[in-house]
């Protein structure tokens, strides 16, 4: 009788385990495409002030962000900052 309580106690004990496993897994996991796309909001909010953005934004199927200076001469400012940040 103890070997079939013990063996009941481990057995739903695993299924606890995996039970929690798997739902926080599902809720924590991130695709690297939106971390990603996080890092590089991060990078252009930065950039907000300091070079004067006027707007910007990320496409999400195609590697392509757009961006609006408030002036024009900030543009390559603009460029190596991000690359430099994004690296």
């Amino acid at each position: 009788m103890k070997k079939i309580l013990l063996v009941l106690v481990a057995l739903l004990t695993c299924i606890i385990l995996v039970f929690n496993i798997y739902v926080s897994e599902e809720d924590t996991t991130k695709s690297v495409e939106d971390l990603r796309v996080e890092r590089i909001e991060k990078v252009l909010e930065d950039a907000w002030d300091k070079y004067d953005l006027a707007s910007f934004q990320m496409s999400g199927t195609d590697s392509i962000i757009w961006i609006k200076t408030e002036k024009n001469e900030n543009q390559e400012e603009v460029r190596a900052y991000l690359e430099k940040k994004h690296s």
